[in-house]
């Protein structure tokens, strides 16, 4: 990842939603075309029925294609792992 940072919010809310703020230099990491980016993450969030807000930045395309989703898979993680008996909601529901 070196130079490169994302920052990944998400919500399981039933609302899909997509908010991208990320830019890269090129057109193609390899075989991949960055401009698919952002229709493979809006048919995430339309699947899982989710909101997801990222920031990247960085240098090096693939170092920041590379912090998008570990921080993505980071941030599912952690959003569907259960912590205690409480319901982890501000409003007490899911």
């Amino acid at each position: 990842m070196d130079e490169a940072l994302a920052e990944v919010a998400l919500d399981f809310s039933g609302r899909p939603y997509l908010i991208f703020a990320g830019e890269f230099g090129g057109e193609r990491i390899a075989d991949f075309d960055v401009q698919q980016i952002s229709p493979f993450l809006e048919s995430l969030c339309n699947g899982a029925r989710l909101t997801l807000h990222i920031k990247s930045y960085g240098e090096n395309d693939h170092h920041q294609m590379e912090s998008i989703f570990k921080a993505l898979g980071l941030a599912i993680r952690q959003a569907v792992s259960k912590e205690g008996e409480g319901v982890p909601s501000t409003k007490g529901v899911i």
